[in-house]
Protein backbone atom coordinates (compact mmCIF):
# COMPACT_ATOMS: atom_id res chain seq x y z
CA UNK A 1 0.00 0.00 0.00
CA UNK A 2 2.84 2.21 1.07
CA UNK A 3 4.58 1.75 -1.95
CA UNK A 4 1.43 2.13 -4.52
CA UNK A 5 1.18 5.78 -3.00
CA UNK A 6 4.99 6.71 -3.04
CA UNK A 7 4.52 5.72 -6.54
CA UNK A 8 1.03 7.85 -7.18
CA UNK A 9 2.72 10.97 -5.72
CA UNK A 10 6.00 10.65 -8.00
CA UNK A 11 3.77 10.18 -10.79
CA UNK A 12 1.33 13.33 -9.65
CA UNK A 13 4.86 15.46 -9.75
CA UNK A 14 6.25 14.13 -12.80
CA UNK A 15 2.97 15.30 -14.66
CA UNK A 16 2.90 18.43 -12.90
CA UNK A 17 6.54 19.04 -13.79
CA UNK A 18 5.59 17.72 -17.53
CA UNK A 19 2.90 20.79 -17.67
CA UNK A 20 5.12 23.23 -16.16
CA UNK A 21 8.40 23.65 -17.84
CA UNK A 22 9.04 26.34 -19.75
CA UNK A 23 10.88 25.94 -23.23
CA UNK A 24 14.49 27.36 -23.37
CA UNK A 25 14.37 30.94 -25.34
CA UNK A 26 18.30 30.13 -26.59
CA UNK A 27 19.62 26.87 -28.34
CA UNK A 28 21.01 24.14 -25.45
CA UNK A 29 24.33 24.29 -25.63
CA UNK A 30 25.68 20.67 -26.59
CA UNK A 31 27.34 18.64 -23.66
CA UNK A 32 28.56 14.79 -22.98
CA UNK A 33 26.09 12.30 -23.60
CA UNK A 34 25.31 9.69 -21.07
CA UNK A 35 26.52 6.22 -21.50
CA UNK A 36 24.43 3.57 -23.36
CA UNK A 37 23.26 0.91 -21.34
CA UNK A 38 24.99 -2.52 -21.67
CA UNK A 39 22.11 -4.72 -20.86
CA UNK A 40 18.76 -3.38 -23.13
CA UNK A 41 16.41 -4.89 -19.73
CA UNK A 42 17.15 -1.93 -18.41
CA UNK A 43 15.44 0.23 -21.04
CA UNK A 44 11.74 1.01 -21.46
CA UNK A 45 11.43 -0.52 -25.16
CA UNK A 46 9.23 0.87 -27.47
CA UNK A 47 8.71 -0.59 -30.75
CA UNK A 48 6.88 0.29 -34.83
CA UNK A 49 7.02 -1.31 -38.03
CA UNK A 50 5.85 -1.17 -41.35
CA UNK A 51 6.48 -2.56 -44.78
CA UNK A 52 6.97 -0.27 -47.75
CA UNK A 53 7.31 -1.04 -51.40
CA UNK A 54 10.56 0.67 -51.66
CA UNK A 55 14.17 -0.98 -51.48
CA UNK A 56 15.99 -0.28 -48.80
CA UNK A 57 18.27 2.23 -50.75
CA UNK A 58 15.27 3.65 -52.04
CA UNK A 59 13.71 4.51 -48.93
CA UNK A 60 15.97 6.12 -47.05
CA UNK A 61 16.33 8.42 -50.17
CA UNK A 62 12.76 9.04 -49.70
CA UNK A 63 12.82 9.54 -45.87
CA UNK A 64 16.08 12.02 -46.79
CA UNK A 65 14.04 13.97 -49.49
CA UNK A 66 11.24 14.27 -47.45
CA UNK A 67 12.30 15.36 -44.03
CA UNK A 68 12.92 12.33 -42.62
CA UNK A 69 10.32 10.94 -40.25
CA UNK A 70 9.56 14.49 -38.69
CA UNK A 71 7.79 15.33 -41.58
CA UNK A 72 5.11 12.23 -40.37
CA UNK A 73 4.91 12.51 -37.08
CA UNK A 74 1.96 13.87 -35.04
CA UNK A 75 1.02 15.19 -31.55
CA UNK A 76 -0.10 12.32 -28.89
CA UNK A 77 -0.75 13.18 -25.62
CA UNK A 78 2.47 14.90 -23.82
CA UNK A 79 4.71 13.92 -26.63
CA UNK A 80 5.56 17.18 -29.00
CA UNK A 81 6.75 16.27 -32.45
CA UNK A 82 9.53 17.83 -33.73
CA UNK A 83 9.41 20.40 -35.87
CA UNK A 84 13.09 21.96 -37.00
CA UNK A 85 16.64 20.76 -36.74
CA UNK A 86 20.45 22.46 -36.27
CA UNK A 87 23.14 20.82 -36.82
CA UNK A 88 25.62 21.12 -34.53
CA UNK A 89 28.48 18.96 -36.20
CA UNK A 90 28.57 17.11 -39.22
CA UNK A 91 25.80 16.26 -42.07
CA UNK A 92 23.12 14.42 -40.75
CA UNK A 93 22.78 11.03 -40.12
CA UNK A 94 26.55 10.58 -40.89
CA UNK A 95 27.77 8.74 -38.39
CA UNK A 96 29.37 11.37 -35.34
CA UNK A 97 27.30 13.78 -36.45
CA UNK A 98 25.08 15.82 -33.73
CA UNK A 99 21.78 18.03 -33.81
CA UNK A 100 19.40 19.91 -32.04
CA UNK A 101 15.36 19.16 -32.76
CA UNK A 102 13.26 21.97 -32.16
CA UNK A 103 9.92 20.45 -31.00
CA UNK A 104 6.53 22.27 -31.83
CA UNK A 105 6.34 23.70 -28.13
CA UNK A 106 9.76 24.92 -28.69
CA UNK A 107 11.14 22.58 -26.14
CA UNK A 108 14.67 20.82 -27.40
CA UNK A 109 16.61 17.53 -27.52
CA UNK A 110 19.61 16.64 -28.40
CA UNK A 111 20.75 14.06 -30.66
CA UNK A 112 23.75 12.15 -32.19
CA UNK A 113 24.24 9.44 -34.86
CA UNK A 114 26.09 6.26 -33.39
CA UNK A 115 26.03 4.22 -36.84
CA UNK A 116 24.98 4.88 -40.47
CA UNK A 117 24.43 2.15 -42.80
CA UNK A 118 21.54 1.88 -45.21
CA UNK A 119 19.84 -0.89 -43.26
CA UNK A 120 21.30 -0.34 -39.96
CA UNK A 121 20.88 3.57 -38.35
CA UNK A 122 21.22 4.14 -35.06
CA UNK A 123 21.51 7.31 -32.81
CA UNK A 124 20.75 8.49 -29.19
CA UNK A 125 18.45 11.15 -28.07
CA UNK A 126 19.17 12.78 -24.29
CA UNK A 127 19.06 16.39 -22.64
CA UNK A 128 15.25 16.88 -23.09
CA UNK A 129 14.66 20.29 -21.75
CA UNK A 130 10.95 19.32 -21.73
CA UNK A 131 9.47 17.98 -18.38
CA UNK A 132 9.77 14.04 -19.49
CA UNK A 133 13.43 15.54 -19.34
CA UNK A 134 13.23 14.76 -15.43
CA UNK A 135 12.49 11.46 -16.30
CA UNK A 136 14.11 10.53 -19.53
CA UNK A 137 18.15 10.38 -18.86
CA UNK A 138 18.58 9.30 -22.73
CA UNK A 139 16.98 7.20 -26.28
CA UNK A 140 18.89 4.78 -27.73
CA UNK A 141 17.20 4.17 -30.69
CA UNK A 142 17.83 2.30 -34.41
CA UNK A 143 16.05 1.90 -37.53
CA UNK A 144 16.19 -1.57 -38.86
CA UNK A 145 15.55 -2.12 -42.79
CA UNK A 146 15.05 -5.54 -43.66
CA UNK A 147 14.12 -6.68 -47.71
CA UNK A 148 11.19 -8.53 -47.72
CA UNK A 149 9.06 -9.56 -50.66
CA UNK A 150 7.48 -6.52 -51.87
CA UNK A 151 9.55 -3.62 -50.23
CA UNK A 152 11.47 -3.42 -46.94
CA UNK A 153 10.24 -3.97 -43.76
CA UNK A 154 11.25 -1.20 -41.32
CA UNK A 155 11.39 -1.42 -37.54
CA UNK A 156 11.97 1.51 -35.28
CA UNK A 157 12.73 0.44 -32.09
CA UNK A 158 13.17 3.44 -29.10
CA UNK A 159 14.71 2.38 -26.08
CA UNK A 160 13.97 4.48 -22.91
CA UNK A 161 16.80 5.04 -19.53
CA UNK A 162 14.77 6.18 -17.16
CA UNK A 163 17.00 8.05 -14.70
CA UNK A 164 15.19 6.49 -11.79
CA UNK A 165 13.89 3.14 -11.08
CA UNK A 166 10.55 3.89 -10.27
CA UNK A 167 9.59 5.58 -13.14
CA UNK A 168 9.24 2.29 -14.41
CA UNK A 169 5.82 2.43 -14.17
CA UNK A 170 5.35 5.45 -15.60
CA UNK A 171 7.51 5.08 -18.04
CA UNK A 172 5.72 1.78 -19.40
CA UNK A 173 2.28 3.81 -18.86
CA UNK A 174 3.25 6.35 -21.43
CA UNK A 175 4.76 3.97 -23.94
CA UNK A 176 1.88 2.13 -24.27
CA UNK A 177 -0.80 5.44 -24.15
CA UNK A 178 1.48 7.65 -26.42
CA UNK A 179 5.17 6.65 -27.37
CA UNK A 180 3.63 3.43 -29.18
CA UNK A 181 0.81 5.27 -30.86
CA UNK A 182 3.21 8.49 -31.83
CA UNK A 183 5.68 6.08 -33.18
CA UNK A 184 3.16 3.50 -34.77
CA UNK A 185 1.26 6.72 -36.47
CA UNK A 186 4.37 8.12 -37.81
CA UNK A 187 5.57 4.64 -39.65
CA UNK A 188 1.83 4.50 -41.14
CA UNK A 189 1.64 8.24 -42.33
CA UNK A 190 4.98 7.63 -43.99
CA UNK A 191 3.97 4.05 -45.51
CA UNK A 192 0.64 5.56 -46.65
CA UNK A 193 2.50 8.40 -48.91
CA UNK A 194 5.20 6.42 -50.36
CA UNK A 195 1.96 4.07 -51.87
CA UNK A 196 0.18 7.26 -52.35
CA UNK A 197 2.93 8.85 -54.33
CA UNK A 198 3.92 5.40 -56.34
CA UNK A 199 0.27 5.60 -56.88
CA UNK A 200 0.13 9.14 -58.96
CA UNK A 201 3.05 8.22 -60.60
CA UNK A 202 1.52 5.17 -62.00
CA UNK A 203 -1.45 6.75 -63.24
CA UNK A 204 0.10 9.50 -65.07
CA UNK A 205 2.44 7.64 -66.83
CA UNK A 206 -0.73 5.28 -68.19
Amino acid sequence: MKMRILTALVLAALTAACAAQDAPTEPVAWVDPPEILSDESDYVISAATATVPLSPEELRAYLAENGSLIAFMEPVGSIAPPVDSQAIRGTWPDEGSRRRLIQVDGHQILERSLKNEVTDFRYQAFALTSGAGWAVDHIYADWSLTPVEGGTRFDWTYRVAPKYGILRVFMNRMRDNELHPFMQGAMDRMAAAVRTEQQTVSASSQ
